[in-house]
Order: structure tokens, then C-alpha cells, then sequence
């Protein structure tokens, strides 16, 4: 099924304060006279809404009606197409675009240039879009690197097996069921498969995988941030201490405060309070020493909450009340399982609850919970160990495009888990930090909001406020990642070494500062500077385009070429025994023969370093970083680049 989305202005307030919005929907025009069904019932002040249970390739018709004391006044819509399964798009790269065929070549596609049809029947993680040859026979192997259906902007890459020079190269995306999901890492089309030439692919956002391989992370070291602090959503007058939660159907925020609920619209209105969760608990379970509302999540039609008597932790409870007028509905006693429990998340593909816990014992693990959709009672259903041991205080968890995000108070982070409860505590990835200050307060609760993720945020001397957080989708190959002022860096070891290679990577400096952006190194070398790296050099005043290695020291350069400030540019580098050659935004720059060849003993892609001193770390954004074994030629080269900075160049989509 698709999501359609309705938006509207509301005028009305004071004496003509509507008394509710109704939504009605046909399949063929209607008007006021002949109004089919209410679809849904919506509060007051409410600005938007989502039609999730619309079918693929059916075309409907809407109205929003304005409700006062009977009366109605009515908005119609035109007719709304949604896309049947199947619908499909044509890639081309005309001839003459590229100087040379090119095999096995990944091609990365603007999401931002498919058809609005597009963005109507995808899923919002991407996982229904497929490749195919024109015939839709042969299956291309497909990276969703990032998306963002809300502001319809993303990148893919797609493995096409020839890119032609001397006659139109085309091929297909097609948008399967949106019950399809993203094929498997490691699949003969997922995301390694893109990438299987490659030793190392680094691209960020929401992933940290190596996408070169079917298993194998990058680590994600200090100060750096793959998701971007967007905006403030809310600063709550009423100051809620615990989490918050986000209803996509119709763009409802609801607060967890100690023991109160709030339910808000899009535009902030306050369209439903409890003022005693705690007590509706209590009096249910005939017990008194309920006292601490905890982060919750949306559920249907239902808000589910844990709610405990921290910090005694002699009662743990999982409670739901209705999601409109936030009525009690049921709580369930789990303390024989958890006695303290601080959030909560519904996993949909699974059909369960993940729990987690801020000062237990069971910090490790996220408890697996089922529901009975019928009375709300939950039941425990085992747990998923996390694969590291350091306690940290979770203070919120939500599952968001196949993966856990936990919101980590202590050291005010929000880390990515693996499905299966990988992904290494200190290493792996950070999908946002506060080492730069831009967020000032205790990290809370969290909950999947927009393209991204919201959490509540606490300070000690002022209102709490929700703020939203989205995964990078940066230019010159989208995803990426934001390094800081303090020494962060990305990489990973355990490579297969040569003395043959091309490594690359795209990179806007924020500092002036000589630092490497890209370092193909001997990992057991530590700080010893075994390494090859593109780096921006201070020369004369200058920051230049340059390549070093501790054996063959500054490459000679031809043409140099000056980073400027926020400036993207393209690196690319070709060791092939003999020579080296550096590449900047797909031409060359410099050239040296008769050099020293490199040691066949380089095992490890460091993104934002120089090597482990992190002596000229990198300030700024980079992505699309990748070492491969074996040489690059100049016309792939130049099509890359050609590519990423000029899409409508390189190619067409109708």
C-alpha cells in the first residue's frame, strides 16, 4: 500500500473554531452532495494527514471538511494517482558521454531527479526499489545509500554491467510492492554485490558497512556526526522530562513527561492531556508505587509506555492508552522479567517490542516483548544481546530503516545497533553526537520523525525541547559524514593489500588546516606513517590538492589545485607499481614515475586521518571514499566525476 498525504491550512480559531476535521475518499469525483464515508476522524487545529492504507494503482478523490455544530465546510481534491506495482522508469547515458565503455561500473542516481510517481509509491526506506535491463529479465545489483521521502531526495547506486561510449547505455528502476524490503547485504543484488570490485566503499549516512563486503563495519571514532542536526521541532511549556513519540499517519507528537502525556499537533496545538498515567496504572493494578512515566512509542491506535516506580525499581509495568484522547487501556506487570525499564520501540517486521533499560542489570540486552492487539497485555519474548558490555545510560530506543538507534544520556549520543544486536559500543556508528555543542541538555527519548529521528532534549536550566536529526545526504556521491574539531575519524582494517590501487574520496574542508581526508595505511603500524594519503597541504598560504606516502614523500604536481572553503572537490589516486598519478574532480593534476612501490602489507582505509596520531585530522564533510585493487583509468575517472557533480549531464530519467 501506499501513503498519500494531505496538507491543509486551517484559518479558523476563536468563536469559529471548527469541532473536529473529517477526511472522506472515493474512487470517483464527489461533492458536497454526495459525500461517501467518513474516512477518518481528526482534532481540531490538525494540519495534515496521512492515508496509509491507500491501494496500489488506484485512483482516489479527497475532501477535508471543517466540522462545526453540523455545518461543513469542504476542500476537494483533484484526482490522486497511485502508482500501480511495477511502475516503472528509464535510466539513460547517451552516447558519447563517457570516452571509453566501462564494465561493472556503479552508478550513482539523484533521487532528488525521479517523477513525483516516484516518491508516491516508494517505501520509505527504499527497500521496493529494483534495476533491471530494458527487457526486466536480468536483476542489477542496488545500494540504497541514502533516502529522504519527505523532502524527496536521496541517492542510489546501481551496478550497471556496461556503460557504452558509442551508443545510448539504458537500463530501468522499477517500484515493486511496497511489502518489498531491501535486498540482503550480501545477496547476489544487494548492496555488496554494487560494490564486490572494491576492497573498501565508505558512503555514511545511516550505514557504517563496509559496502564493499557481505559483512564488516567501519568504525567510527570521536568527533564525527552522519546524521545533521535539522531543527528544533518543539520547546515544551509544560517541560516533559522523559521521551517523545511521533504518529506518521497523522503527524502528532506526543511528550512523556514524569507522569503526564501530551498529545500535539503538526502545528503545536495541545490536542490531548493525562495529567495521572501513573494513577490510571495504579488503580488498574490496585497498587500504589507507580510513579515514573517512561519513553513510549505509537502503536496503531495506541500509545504504549513503561512505567515503573524508579528509581526504587520494586515495579516494572508496560502500560497503553489510546492514542487520541490518551484514555487508559490497559498495564501489564513485567516485573518478574525487567524491574526498571526506560523505553520502549515497536519493531514492525517482527511484529515485537524492544525495550531498554537505564540502570538495571540487563543493560546488554534489549528485551523482546508481543502484544495482544486485542487488550494491550503484553508478553515477554526473550531478548537480543548487544555485543558490547559498557554500561551506558539508554535513555530512549527506536527502530528506524532496518536498524535499532539508542539514545545514550551518558556521553550524549545516539548510536546505530545491527538488527541482529551488533555493532560495536566504541566503535561503531555514532549517527549523532553533541561535540559540538549545537545541542545543549540530556539526551531523552527518542522516536523515528520525518527522514530521521527526533529526541527529547533536557536541560538543567530551561525547557526541554524536541529536536530532529536526519542522516547526511551530502553532494559528490550523497551520504557522507560531518567531521569535527576533534580528531574523528572512520576506517577499516582487515583489507586485502597491493601494490597496486586506486583510492577516492570527496571532501569539503570547514577548517584552515593542513589534514588529510583519505589514508590507505598498515593498521599495525599505529602512528608510524605506513601510509599513502590524499590530503590538502599548506603551501603558501594555500591548501593544495596533494597526495604523500611515507616512502615517496609530496607527489609532483603539474597543474596545482587550491581547496577552497566549503568547496567540494573529488581526490582520486593511482598507485601502480611504478608511477603515481592524482586526479582532482576528474582530471589529472600531477603524475611521478620511477617512484618506490607502496607495501603489499596495507590493510586498513582510514577516512579523516592521516594515521593514528590524527595529527592533521580532517575538519569538514567527506563521502564517497573508497580503495580498490588494481587501476582506474582516466575515462572512468573523468565519468565518476562527471556523474556526481553534473547528473543531468551524465544521464536522463524519464
Amino acid at each position: 500500500m501506499a501513503t498519500v498525504r494531505l496538507t491543509w491550512t486551517d484559518p479558523n480559531s476563536g468563536a469559529l473554531q471548527e469541532d473536529e476535521i473529517r477526511i472522506y475518499r472515493a474512487t470517483s469525483a464527489f461533492d458536497a452532495t454526495t459525500l461517501p464515508a467518513v474516512l477518518d476522524t481528526l482534532a481540531a487545529d490538525t494540519l495534515t494527514y496521512d492515508d496509509t492504507t491507500a491501494s496500489d494503482g488506484t485512483t482516489y478523490y479527497y475532501a477535508v471538511a471543517m466540522e462545526k455544530d453540523g455545518a461543513l465546510a469542504l476542500s476537494f481534491t483533484g484526482a490522486v494517482v497511485i502508482p500501480a506495482v511495477g511502475l516503472v522508469y528509464t535510466v539513460t547515458i547517451p552516447s558519447a558521454t563517457v570516452a571509453s565503455d566501462l564494465t561493472n561500473f556503479p552508478m550513482l542516481i539523484r533521487l532528488a531527479d525521479m517523477p513525483p510517481s516516484f516518491w508516491t509509491g516508494v517505501r520509505l526506506d527504499g527497500g521496493n526499489i529494483r534495476a533491471f535491463d530494458m527487457a526486466e529479465a536480468v536483476e542489477y545489483p542496488l545500494d540504497v545509500i541514502t533516502i529522504r521521502p519527505d523532502d524527496e531526495t536521496g541517492t542510489i547506486a546501481v551496478k550497471v554491467p556496461t556503460v557504452a561510449a558509442a551508443s545510448d547505455t539504458e537500463f530501468k528502476i522499477r517500484l515493486d510492492a511496497s511489502t518489498e524490503v531491501r535486498r540482503a547485504r550480501g545477496a547476489a543484488t544487494g548492496m555488496a554485490a554494487v560494490w564486490d570490485d572494491y576492497e573498501a566503499v565508505f558512503m555514511g549516512a545511516e550505514c557504517n558497512a563496509n559496502r564493499a563486503k557481505a559483512t564488516g563495519d567501519f568504525e567510527v571514532l570521536g568527533d564525527v556526526n552522519t546524521f545533521e542536526n535539522v531543527s528544533t521541532i518543539q520547546t515544551f511549556t509544560d517541560d516533559p522530562h522523559q521521551g517523545l513519540a511521533w504518529d506518521r499517519a497523522t503527524g502528532d507528537l506526543y511528550t512523556f513527561d514524569n507522569n503526564k502525556l501530551v498529545r500535539y499537533s503538526s502545528a503545536g496545538s495541545v490536542l490531548a492531556t493525562n495529567s495521572d498515567p501513573c494513577g490510571d496504572a495504579n488503580t488498574s493494578l490496585g497498587v500504589g508505587s507507580l510513579t515514573h512515566v517512561c519513553d513510549g512509542c505509537v502503536y496503531g491506535s495506541w500509545i504504549v509506555i513503561p512505567i515503573n516506580n524508579f528509581p526504587t525499581n520494586s515495579i516494572c509495568t508496560i502500560a497503553v492508552f489510546d492514542k487520541t484522547t490518551l484514555a487508559f487501556v490497559a498495564v501489564t506487570n513485567v516485573t518478574a522479567t525487567e524491574d526498571e525499564m526506560s523505553s520502549i520501540c515497536y519493531r514492525p517486521d517482527t511484529d515485537r517490542f524492544y525495550s531498554v533499560q537505564w540502570a538495571s542489570a540487563n543493560r546488554n540486552k534489549l528485551l523482546r516483548w508481543s502484544i495482544d492487539s486485542g487488550t494491550g497485555v503484553l508478553t515477554a519474548d526473550g531478548s537480543l544481546s548487544l555485543d558490547f558490555s559498557v554500561a551506558s545510560a539508554w535513555q530512549g530506543i527506536e527502530w528506524f530503516n532496518g536498524h535499532f538507534w539508542l539514545s545514550d544520556d551518558d556521553r550524549d549520543e545516539i548510536i546505530r545497533v545491527n538488527a541482529d544486536g551488533t555493532g560495536p559500543r566504541d566503535a561503531g556508528l555514532v549517527g549523532f553526537n553533541d561535540n559540538g555543542g549545537s545541542v545543549s541538555g540530556n539526551f531523552e527519548g527518542i522516536c523515528a520523525y520525518k527522514d530521521g529521528l527526533a529526541f527529547l532534549v533536557d536541560p538543567t536550566s530551561a525547557n526541554s525541547y524536541a529536536t530532529y536529526t536526519r542522516p547526511w545526504n551530502l553532494g559528490f556521491g550523497g551520504g557522507g559524514a560531518r567531521f569535527g574539531t576533534n580528531s574523528g575519524y572512520i576506517e577499516r582494517n582487515g583489507l586485502a593489500g597491493g601494490t597496486v590501487f586506486t583510492m577516492a574520496v570527496s571532501g569539503a574542508r570547514s577548517a584552515n588546516r593542513q589534514s588529510a581526508l583519505l589514508s590507505f595505511r598498515d593498521f599495525s603500524s599505529g602512528g608510524t606513517n605506513d601510509r599513502v594519503s590524499l590530503a590538502h597541504r599548506l603551501v603558501s598560504g594555500n591548501y593544495r590538492v596533494e597526495m604523500w606516502d611515507n616512502t615517496n614523500t609530496w607527489t609532483t604536481i603539474s597543474s596545482p589545485v587550491n581547496s577552497a572553503l566549503s568547496t567540494m572537490n573529488r581526490l582520486v589516486g593511482i598507485y601502480n607499481g611504478t608511477t603515481r598519478t592524482l586526479y582532482c574532480d576528474g582530471v589529472q593534476i600531477g603524475t611521478q614515475t620511477g617512484i618506490t612501490a607502496r607495501d603489499a602489507d596495507f590493510d586498513c582505509l582510514s577516512v579523516g586521518i592521516d594515521d593514528e596520531t590524527t595529527g592533521e585530522s580532517f575538519d569538514g564533510d567527506l563521502t564517497f571514499a573508497y580503495v580498490r585493487l588494481g587501476v582506474l583509468s582516466a575515462d572512468w575517472i573523468a565519468a565518476e566525476h562527471l556523474m556526481i557533480s553534473a547528473p543531468a549531464t551524465f544521464y536522463s530519467i524519464t
